[in-house]
């Protein structure tokens, strides 16, 4: 199971640099990569999953916003204890709109291209032509399929809930057949698997930064128009505090 999770870990970090939107500049790759490159970005069926990966990571940075909101209601404490039920309300009757507006900035991504550029960029640090092959027969494979589904939901819960997807997976696990559940072993145990659990860290550093270049400028606008929108509706019902105290 821990060789499960690691390989969920990995999975999970792929579809997420799925949301990436950044012209890279790299050395021109060589016949071989450039096939091996298409390859792995056709096994991923982005068309089918790229709905869900949206779907899931709007609600989840929704979630976010609405906790870092409410972190700024805790540290008011000049508000009365009715006033701060009410700012909760607020934060929650506001929430589905950032949720809408991360789904309009996330839809806005050209997948194909950007999973394209991130794979260029990334993957040929670690993998060679032949290795980027073998990931794409295992993304192709049912066993791939049926976790990358459940590892997007495992994740929304995990971010949901304030759990660790290690915590949460084992019950997205067991909807696996036992067939399912062997390849994924068989991956493990393989020399490509057994490199891809290895570079996973480094290969997650590069993710994140990434992910956070090319996303900060859309997420810090949404941020914005929601903490803009929160202070109009504090300040029409919390009209009585001074300037000082909103």
């Amino acid at each position: 199971m821990r060789k499960h999770a690691m390989i969920v870990r990995t999975i999970s970090l792929f579809f997420a640099l799925c949301l990436v939107c950044l012209h890279v500049a790299s050395a021109e790759p060589s016949p071989q990569m450039k096939a091996a490159v298409a390859n792995l970005v056709e096994s991923q069926n982005l068309e089918t999953m790229w709905p869900a990966i949206i779907q899931s990571s709007s609600a989840t940075g929704a979630l976010e916003v609405q906790r870092g909101a409410q972190e700024k209601i805790d540290e008011a404490t000049w508000l009365t204890p009715a006033q701060r039920e009410r700012a909760y309300e607020i934060i929650a009757e506001t929430a589905p709109q950032i949720a809408a507006d991360l789904d309009t900035e996330h839809s806005r991504i050209p997948v194909k291209q950007v999973v394209t550029e991130m794979v260029f960029e990334v993957y040929p640090k670690y993998f060679t032509a032949k290795e980027i092959d073998e990931l794409a027969r295992f993304y192709r494979g049912q066993a791939f399929q049926r976790l990358a589904r459940l590892s997007i939901e495992a994740s929304s819960e995990a971010k949901r809930t304030g759990k660790s997807v290690d915590t949460v997976m084992p019950k997205y696990m067991a909807r696996m057949t036992p067939q399912e559940q062997e390849a994924l072993v068989r991956f493990s145990n393989s020399a490509t698997g057994r490199k891809q659990m290895r570079v996973g860290p480094a290969l997650a550093e590069e993710g994140r930064a990434f992910l956070t270049k090319a996303t900060e400028a859309g997420m810090h606008a949404v941020a914005v128009k929601y903490g803009e929108m929160l202070r109009a509706k504090f300040d029409s019902e919390f009209a009585e505090l001074p300037d000082t105290e909103k």
